[in-house]
């Protein structure tokens, strides 16, 4: 076997390598792309799972907040107190912005608006905006000449 065999096998045994290096590479990538999909799957049905949940308590709620039965008593004052506790910070928040809601239809409307703008009923907390009078104040100004000063 002369020199350019072994040259040749050993090419042979490097471009295997890389083929099989190659062929794992992507069947790897292959059954990564395979797992991600799967898991997104998984978390979609989950999120909907989750979603029906929510609405099931949501409606069990709606229907039953006057009364609920005992094992969800608690549950359901929770959700009570939070609410109220809800109601407040609203309230708080759209009076540092100088906003309330609308007696007639709930919208917000400014304090500066005298109408509300989505029903059109009076703004009982009309506060009409201060404008400020901007005046230009003119300053005189004596212009002395300093040459005139020196010669004299």
């Amino acid at each position: 076997m002369g020199f350019f065999d072994k040259i040749k096998d050993v090419a042979d045994t490097v471009v295997d390598s890389v083929e099989k290096g190659a062929k794992n590479v992507s069947e790897t990538s292959k059954k990564t792309a395979d797992k991600m999909k799967i898991k997104k799957e998984i978390n979609k049905f989950n999120s909907d799972i989750n979603k029906a949940y929510a609405a099931i308590g949501q409606k069990y709620f709606e229907l039953n907040a006057d009364a609920p039965a005992e094992e969800y008593a608690d549950a359901v004052n929770s959700i009570i107190d939070a609410k109220i506790k809800l109601d407040e910070l609203n309230v708080e928040l759209l009076a540092l912005e100088n906003k309330h809601i609308c007696s007639n239809c709930g919208k917000t409307i400014k304090e500066s608006h005298k109408f509300c703008p989505s029903c059109g009923t009076q703004n009982e907390s009309f506060v009409e905006e201060a404008t400020e009078e901007k005046t230009d104040d003119i300053v005189e100004a004596e212009v002395v000449d300093s040459d005139s000063e020196e010669n004299e």
